[in-house]
């Protein structure tokens, strides 16, 4: 679940957990452009969801783009 520490902020001011459980605060990314995919890490559809993104880093070559998962 995420928090927010603003009522009318922005992505920014989210806290999210990872597929670990860690808390990421999104004010780490302010600066780069985010593609947020909000999908079930048990459900059976994620690892073909996870090999499609994982194809878009080489294809990006951007210093930018890192998967989060």
């Amino acid at each position: 679940m995420a928090s927010q520490s603003s009522k009318n902020g922005s992505i920014y001011d989210f806290t999210v957990k990872d597929a670990r459980g860690n808390d990421v605060d999104l004010s780490i990314y302010k600066g780069k452009v985010l593609l947020i995919v909000n999908v079930a890490s048990q459900c059976i559809q994620w690892g073909a969801i996870k090999a499609a993104l994982l194809k878009l880093e080489p294809v990006t070559k951007d210093e930018y783009y890192k998967l989060n998962h």
